[in-house]
């Protein structure tokens, strides 16, 4: 569990996704200063405080942010080869500390995601 800050932003002039998080911030592919402002540093801040308290560490460790890593590797990966076989190799890298249990059931979590994925591609 973490603490989440959910906000999406569009620029009116030219469709980038940013946080304007202060009133001078500019679009950072047009330059343009919206009106539009999110308060979004006090979030990140009570996020990262609340994740170093909670698990001794600024990043969450959750099943989620592994998954997440392990899809986007499969997507930029030149050549990737199949996914299981990239999904567990990549697994195996990490320090599991005394979960190394997950790491098999994080990888069938991971196929099965991958299967929905390619199920449900046009």
């Amino acid at each position: 569990m973490t603490f989440h800050a959910y906000y999406n932003h569009e620029c009116q002039n030219c469709g980038a996704y940013y946080i304007p998080y202060d009133e001078t911030v500019p679009c950072p592919r047009c330059s343009i200063v919206e009106q539009e402002c999110f308060d979004f540093i006090p979030l990140a801040v009570a996020s990262l405080q609340y994740n170093l308290g909670r698990g001794g560490s600024y990043i969450p460790a959750n099943v989620l942010r592994i998954l997440f890593h392990i899809f986007e590797t499969y997507r930029i990966a030149s050549g990737g080869g199949p996914f299981a076989d990239m999904t567990r190799e990549a697994l195996k890298r990490m320090d599991w500390g005394d979960q190394e249990y997950l790491r098999d059931h994080i990888a069938a979590i991971a196929e099965r995601i991958h299967e929905q994925l390619d199920a449900d591609a046009p």
